[in-house]
């Protein structure tokens, strides 16, 4: 049997490459609104969550709208009108400094009213803007709106009473059993 015989042949090429290099390229900052529960309940506590990025400092300002008649409750364009059309502020009055980056900031909301009669829920947004650090007039670096809808807590109760038959005069026992979302208070009366 012959040996094969193999021949490797390297060789070195040169490659110039040109990189064009100018400036760098634009950082977005970004920003979104999420809400836990995402369908809060009346009057109770819930948690806003804003993240985002932002390439330079920034003013954070976070607002609740008030109850809206329509299904869609809309966000001002700019941050500085929401107070003037009645928005709650979320973050503190003069908005929340962020320095360049990522972040996430955890609000608390409550005493939003979840109806408008019959178990109807309430549709509110929350608003976010990202503003340039002393410019709280025009145009938001970066803005999220998240629509949510209040609702009323929910219970049920059953009654149960043994015998199933009552008769004058003799005991009966009732048992009443149920659970709610909220703490509530259970009365009632026997006629």
């Amino acid at each position: 049997m012959r040996p094969l015989l193999t021949t490797i042949i390297v060789s070195t090429v040169a490659a110039t490459a040109t990189l064009a290099v100018g400036a760098p390229a634009a950082f977005a900052d970004t920003l979104s609104v999420s809400a836990s529960p995402s369908s809060p309940i009346e009057d109770e506590p819930f948690e806003v969550t804003v993240s985002g990025s932002t390439s330079g400092a920034a003013v954070l300002d976070v607002y609740v709208s008030g109850y809206g008649d329509g299904e869609d409750v809309g966000c001002p364009s700019e941050r500085w009108e929401a107070p003037n059309q009645g928005y709650r502020a979320v973050t503190p009055a003069s908005g929340e400094e962020l320095v360049a980056g990522s972040f996430t900031k955890t609000y608390s909301i409550a005493g939003l009213r979840g109806t408008r009669g019959a178990g109807i829920s309430q549709p509110y947004a929350l608003c976010a803007y990202l503003d340039p650090p002393g410019d709280p007039a025009g145009p938001p670096q970066a803005a999220a709106k998240l629509p949510f809808a209040v609702r009323e807590p929910t219970a049920s109760l059953s009654i149960t009473a043994r015998p199933s038959t009552i008769l004058p005069g003799r005991p009966v026992d009732v048992e009443v059993t149920g659970n709610s979302e909220v703490a509530a208070t259970l009365e009632g009366e026997a006629y």
